[in-house]
Formats: structure tokens, sequence, C-alpha cells
């Protein structure tokens, strides 16, 4: 069987030892392997095989986080979480018992210009943090070359324009203008929808003070005493009066 640095029948296992290394150092991570496979265009690219993270929370934040600390090519193509990293009989990595990587996994994109007006913001933010010329919606900032500090850039700006806190996990889930912009419009409309709750919760007070005769004090004070608040003489509505009760009317 194959061990760690042989040659596999589905793939070698190149394992270089700074990606493997900053894999292992990522707290999700109990252990890691990189192999080289042949692509769908027959050119050999990199999958990381890595046991520990749910994958129900995806890759994502994996990825952002190597393309933080490592150069792009050292960084895999694919990325396949396992329940643990098959092994032979003797304690080597089983390369002919991996899996397959999906290669829907890393869909291939080309250059999206921003459009709204926030990626449009977001873009020339990161240009401007980063020195590079374009930024596309799909294109990720630490891809582009962004370091984990001027990624805290970014999150104080973020903090600075819209007053939403974001975590350098947060970037490093969320690392494109597209993701960062959603996050952001999501949670403007979230706030907007919450002060437009509570206003209505004041109006519906207000509301019911008037029903049961306890207007609010500046309604009061426009209101002249003994006038009625609603119905007319003679309707058999109830009238509301405001200010103390006239003699004529204590006498009836």
């Amino acid at each position: 069987m194959a061990s760690r640095a042989e040659q596999g029948s589905r793939g070698a296992a190149v394992d270089p030892v700074e990606t493997v290394a900053a894999l292992r150092d990522i707290e999700q991570v109990s252990d890691a392997l990189v192999t080289e496979r042949t692509g769908p265009d027959g050119a050999p690219v990199l999958v990381a095989y890595v046991a520990g993270p749910d994958p129900a929370l995806g890759t994502g934040p994996i990825r952002q986080q190597l393309l933080s600390q490592l150069p792009r090519d050292m960084v895999p193509e694919h990325f396949v979480v396992l329940d643990e990293l098959p092994l032979t009989a003797d304690g080597d990595y089983d390369l002919a018992a991996l899996p397959d990587p999906d290669p829907a996994e890393t869909p291939a994109r080309g250059f999206v210009a921003p459009t709204s007006p926030m990626e449009q913001r977001l873009a020339a933010l990161f240009k401007q943090i980063l020195g590079v010329d374009q930024v596309g919606v799909h294109d990720s900032f630490f891809a582009l070359g962004g370091s984990s500090l001027q990624a805290t850039v970014v999150t104080s700006r973020i903090y600075d324009d819209f007053d939403i806190n974001l975590s350098l996990q947060d970037m490093f889930a969320n690392a494109t203008v597209d993701e960062l912009s959603q996050i952001i419009v999501r949670t403007l409309g979230e706030r907007a929808s919450v002060a437009t709750i509570k206003e209505n919760k004041r109006s519906l007070k207000g509301i019911g003070l008037a029903i049961h005769g306890k207007l609010p004090l500046p309604i009061r004070r426009i209101v002249p005493p003994g006038v009625p608040c609603g119905g007319s003489p003679g309707d058999g509505k109830r009238r509301i009066r405001f200010g103390k009760a006239k003699k004529d009317d204590a006498a009836s």
C-alpha cells in the first residue's frame, strides 16, 4: 500500500509541509492530508482532505484562512471533509480509499463587476486597501493578496460606516464583495424592520390611550375642558370629556 510519500493508485501524496501544517493548526481540523490529483482539464490540482470540521458549515472558512496565510498556489483547489482520514493496516494514509472531490465544490467563476451601490462601495474599499486595479464581486479578499491584518482594516471600516461589528472569522467565512454585501444589506434591513415595529407599537399604544380617554398630555392641552371627544349628543355613544366637568353637568 502507498505510504505518505509514495505514489498511490489514485494520486500522489505531495504533502506540502506548510499547507498541511497550516491546515492542522486550524482549531476545528483534527487531521489533514494534501494530495495531487488530475483535474477535469487534465492538469494537476491540489486536493485537501480534512477531518474534524462540521460538513454542514462548508469549507469556505478553512479556504479563506489558508489564503490569508499562504501563497495562492499553495492553497488546494478542492477541499473534502471526512469523518476521519483512511489509513492502511500499517498506519499510513490509504490514498486509494480517498474519494474524488466534487467538481461543483469550487465552480469556476469569471470576473463579475459590482453593480449595486453596496457592491461598488465594498469593491472600492478592497481596491484601496489591497492596491489592486480590479475587484469582482466573487473575488476573495485573501485570494487578491489580503492579509489578516488588512482584513481587520476592512472590518473596522465596515463598523465605522455601518455600525456593524464583524469579526476576523466573519471575514474568513465571507471574504468576497458579494458575501459581505449580503451580510451588510441583510443586517441593515433587519434594523429597519425592528425600528418600524417599535414605531408601530408606539402608535398603537397612543391609539389605546385615546380609546380609554387617556390621550397623551400634548393632546389634552389642546382640547378645551368639557368638549366631548367622539360621538355626538343623543347618538347613544359614549363621550369622553377632558378636564373638569361643568357645574350644570354635575348637577344633572
